[in-house]
């Protein structure tokens, strides 16, 4: 009988083991996922592409309304992207109805300096679920991205200007995080984004130490 106790206590505790163990794969297997960014869609008008490097580099050129959806990180997500840019020439001179809803108050001159801007927006519960507010709003002067700066980064509630400005987090894991986005399209045709977080990986290598940067686990 007294073995059959210990018989049941060493089960009783590989069992427990067990569970801890599949909590620490499951765990890891997402701070790697989360280094990823794998999306592919559709998108036109005009063939474009936008390249984000760190908080601090983005750029882009083109004009494009894109549907996408894959991998954001541990997640399956659904996106459209509204992207346009000249590289050198000021925005609004040449996509002007990119419309970037900007607040004037926070932007001053610096709103008719932008060569570069792009929404990302969260899908809705209307038409497909493609048309939806926005989420996240790039803004560049050349390579700078201004949204690196103090109070600048934010984005409206609703696109055209009829809501409120909401403050946008920026993970300090998340700052040197990369993405390229390509839609070779000319009217109608195929749109990629793929992107590596070295924050999220350093966050991945570090959760073998029981270290968990990203606050995720």
């Amino acid at each position: 009988m007294r073995a059959m106790k210990w018989i049941g206590l060493t089960v009783l505790v590989l069992c427990a083991g067990c569970g801890g163990l599949g909590k620490y794969a499951d765990e890891r297997g997402n701070d790697f996922l989360d280094c990823f960014t794998a999306q592919a869609g559709i998108g036109g008008w005009v063939p474009a592409f936008e390249l984000h490097a760190t908080d601090w580099v983005t750029t882009g050129a083109g004009y494009t309304y894109s549907f996408k959806w894959g991998l954001e990180g541990r997640h399956a997500v659904q996106r459209t992207y509204l992207q346009g840019g000249a590289l050198a020439l000021p925005l609004g001179v040449v996509f002007p109805d990119v419309g970037l809803d900007l607040d004037p108050k926070k932007e001053g001159a610096l709103r008719f300096l932008y060569t570069y801007g792009s929404y990302t927006n969260k899908p809705s519960s209307g038409f497909l679920g493609i048309f939806g507010s926005p989420h996240k709003l790039r803004k560049s002067i050349l390579f700078f991205d201004t949204t690196s700066l103090p109070g600048l980064a934010y984005h409206p509630t609703e696109r055209g200007g009829g809501g409120r400005f909401v403050q946008e987090e920026r993970p300090l894991v998340q700052a040197l995080d990369m993405h390229v986005d390509v839609t070779p399209a000319l009217w109608l045709g195929p749109s990629f984004r793929f992107g590596f977080s070295p924050g999220q990986f350093a966050d991945f290598l570090l959760g073998f130490f029981g270290l968990d940067i990203a606050e995720d686990d």
